[in-house]
């Protein structure tokens, strides 16, 4: 390999790392250390997806071999809290006992750069 080419790939490689430390310090500027609020948020839709199969490659002794991974039930309840709408996945007995326009208590934050909204927790 070049001296030209050495040197393209350490300033490649350096722009790779400085960007990934840049997208998780962003990250912990916008979520880190603010204070759960607790409000009320009406429930707009409810949305069930089953269980299902994925397959994943993984490497195992230099061969490519398939292996099947299963993702459980997730039920999902979407949210308006103030003037954001978000999703938060719940357990099957909230989703059960809950309707659309029904009312529950949640726990939120709202993030400190983008202004989005992060919820930490939903109850009855």
């Amino acid at each position: 390999m070049s001296f030209e080419a050495r040197n393209i790939m350490v300033l490649l490689g350096g722009l790779i790392l400085a960007g990934v430390v840049l997208y998780f310090m962003f990250n912990a500027l916008n979520r880190y250390g603010l204070a759960g609020q607790k409000g009320t948020a009406i429930v707009v839709g409810k949305t069930f997806q089953p269980m299902r199969r994925i397959d994943i490659p993984q490497n195992i002794n230099g061969r490519t071999v398939w292996v099947k991974q299963f993702e459980p039930d997730t039920y999902l309840l979407k949210l308006r809290v103030e003037d954001g709408e978000t999703e938060f996945k719940v357990g099957k007995d909230l989703f059960d006992a809950v309707n659309s326009r029904d009312e529950v208590r949640v726990t939120y934050t709202r993030l400190r750069l983008t202004g989005g909204l992060s919820v930490t927790g939903v109850m009855r």
